[in-house]
């Protein structure tokens, strides 16, 4: 098959650069996350976030959302010829006059989630994210006025934000909506548009019996339904390629309740083992160095309801860590509530497990705080969190859990959300004395704006900072300045990532660091001016 005779895949899967970018580390992504326009547009597409490598035009390293979607539609009888995931960079070349299905995955499409709206607040200028999804979505409407047979339907955590302001969606040129865990949407959504093709061919072979199977119902494609809504999906496909990050999924939902949080309703389904760990073979085996067991709460693992399997947590652990050539194994969340009940030395034994044989010395687990009033978290729904000790108790239990996970050598990264609705001055004065009481310990506290997903409540805004919300800021920054330096050498060193590649991100950091200082300063003053 010639490059004359290609005519475009029929069904394409991709993400704004933000997301389906090079990192290689969870912190890496997490930081390029963060980032506004602040920082030069050189700097973030050359070094923050890399151009993710390429097959031709398909994605060697994507989105673990993304890759579950391709594995859900070639477990569904879909081919290779049929598939493929795309970076944003490349879709000129991947899309054709056969292309039925552009599926877009987005954290943060308008900028509206909690940590972007934070940055953009704090940092100035917009976040990368919006501003490169727009960018994309710029480039598929200029595709799709020569080539108007293709549906571009948007999906990932933040859709909700497009869901809430239609005429955003229609000014990216959007056509669909698709909410919730999507690995059987996606196939319907596939047949939907995409007739049954005839397999038994592979290669150019299938190409040409797709070109075929199209070309007889072009005239008549049935349209998708404006909003589809994804379901919980317990049975998840196994990847067929390497993720971004190297991300694997461990455990998925959540179910304790948080207003703010999209999955508070899911309740949390662990995979097998087998399973993760052959997610985690097919990264290594692609060349990862590092990879990312992702959970709502990784010490809930194994468990029913909120009670707690150590045996199982640590059996996991064992199993990811013989694999072969893995260097660093990092993880995303864990629960207070769970870090309190969680046996220190099987903690301990935990830790060891995760680092073995790699020099790491800041392996960090993201705890949600929110809030240290116990009571202002549980009118937002977050008693799940709390449970089973008393409310009163949450400030306390906050404190006991970051001090455990340092004892067993770990460096806690507290999450805070600044104006929850009903937040009193007595609710501030409690999250600032906890902050306070961190100030020589080893970790990290990010603070960020409320942001509701859903249109009943109201944003947090710049412009609602008081002294306290300043002050609290101003603490867990000087905390960060300390610490985050130092772990984002560690978490590179741990990856493999080359020592002048660290020095140039660290440089980067550093001038970063003193931009953030001199703005937070400039911020704070202005906010006792008006106050």
């Amino acid at each position: 098959m010639t490059q004359t005779d290609f005519a475009g895949i029929p069904i394409i899967l991709t993400a704004d650069r933000i997301l389906l970018a090079d990192y290689p580390t969870l912190l890496d992504g997490m930081t390029a996350a963060s980032q506004t326009s602040g920082t030069p547009a050189w700097l973030m597409r050359r070094f923050v976030s890399p151009p993710a490598p390429v097959d031709g035009f398909r994605a060697r390293k994507a989105p673990l959302g993304l890759r579950l979607l391709e594995a859900a539609l070639r477990e569904a009888g879909f081919s290779a010829a049929e598939v493929a995931v795309v970076p944003p960079e490349e879709l000129r070349k991947a899309i054709g006059e056969r292309t039925r299905l552009v599926a877009i995955s987005s954290g943060d499409p308008l900028g509206l989630g909690m940590n972007d709206s934070t940055m953009s607040a704090i940092a100035d200028g917009l976040p990368y994210a919006p501003l490169w999804l727009a960018e994309m979505c710029a480039q598929l409407r200029e595709i799709k006025k020569g080539l108007p047979n293709f549906k571009i339907i948007l999906g990932g955590p933040g859709v909700w934000q497009v869901e809430q302001n239609p005429a955003a969606g229609r000014q990216l040129g959007i056509d669909d909506l698709c909410c919730g865990y999507a690995e059987e949407k996606i196939v319907a959504l596939a047949r939907a548009v995409l007739p049954p093709l005839p397999r038994g061919g592979r290669g150019g072979e299938a190409l040409t019996n797709a070109k075929a199977a199209l070309d007889s119902s072009e005239e008549n494609l049935p349209p998708l339904p404006p909003l589809v809504k994804g379901g919980r999906n317990n049975i998840i496909p196994s990847i067929l390629a390497p993720t971004n990050m190297g991300v694997v999924e461990v455990s998925r939902g959540c179910g304790l309740g948080c207003s703010f949080c999209t999955i508070r309703a899911q309740p949390m389904i662990h995979l097998p083992v087998e399973k993760i760990v052959r997610d985690v073979e097919v990264n290594v085996g692609g060349g990862a160095t590092s990879v990312c067991l992702i959970s709502e709460d990784f010490l809930r693992y194994g468990a029913e309801n909120v009670e707690l399997a150590p045996a199982r947590v640590l059996e996991l652990a064992r199993a990811v860590r013989r694999t072969k050539g893995l260097r660093l194994i990092q993880l995303d969340h864990v629960n207070i509530s769970s870090v309190v009940r969680f046996p220190a030395a099987e903690l301990k034994v935990l830790h060891d497990l995760l680092v073995a044989g790699v020099t790491h010395d800041y392996l960090w687990m993201n705890l949600g705080v929110e809030s240290a009033s116990g009571a202002l978290l549980a009118k937002n729904g977050g008693l799940g969190k709390i449970l089973p000790h008393p409310v009163e108790n949450w400030e306390r239990l906050c404190s006991e859990a970051v001090d455990k996970l340092i004892a067993a050598g770990f460096t806690p990264m507290v999450s805070l959300v600044l104006g929850l609705p009903g937040e009193k001055e007595d609710d501030l004065r409690q999250t600032l004395r906890f902050v306070q009481a961190q100030r020589a310990k080893r970790l990290t506290i990010f603070p960020l704006f409320y942001a509701p997903i859903n249109s009943s409540a109201k944003a947090f805004q710049f412009d609602d900072m008081t002294p306290l919300h300043w002050e609290i800021f101003r603490l867990a920054y000087a905390i960060n300045f300390k610490w985050m330096p130092a772990m984002f050498w560690d978490n590179q060193r741990g990856a493999g990532v080359p020592w002048l590649k660290r020095v140039l991100i660290q440089g980067a950091g550093w001038l970063r660091m003193q931009d953030w200082r001199w703005r937070m300063w400039k911020r704070a003053r202005l906010s006792e001016k008006t106050c």
